[in-house]
């Protein structure tokens, strides 16, 4: 028994700590379109929002079934100006990356993430 709870122990260990040759996803540029893929947006309806610390525009959903969760979706890329408007409400599209390093989220619920949208309108 003893033999099989070090056998498990090491294979644990094995694989916990080797192979450790891929670029940790967090290492890119945060709007690096190779960073892990978390969720994707498919015609999700939300609000704008401007974060002044990154420069960048931000799409806010409000995730379904909860009070207060919202997907802040940090936009990679620039949006049309007829949209630069907080508050306009936006249809956005697009995979949602691992977010490292963004900004602290100021409500209980918020999950924030980096998007290249694929749609914005």
């Amino acid at each position: 028994m003893k033999k099989l709870i070090l056998i498990q122990s090491l294979a644990f260990l094995l694989f916990a700590f080797c192979d450790r040759n891929e670029t940790d996803s967090c290492d890119y540029d945060m709007c690096n379109p190779n960073r892990s893929t978390i969720l994707v947006a498919e015609n999700w309806t939300g609000y704008l929002s401007y974060y002044n610390d990154l420069n960048k525009w931000a799409a806010n959903i409000h995730i379904q079934g909860t009070i207060d969760g919202i997907r802040t979706c940090i936009i990679c890329s620039d949006i049309p100006d007829s949209l630069k408007i907080i508050g306009k409400t936006v249809v956005i599209s697009g995979e949602l990356k691992e977010s490292c390093d963004t900004p602290t989220p100021v409500l209980g619920g918020q999950e924030i993430y980096f998007i290249n949208p694929t749609k914005l309108q």
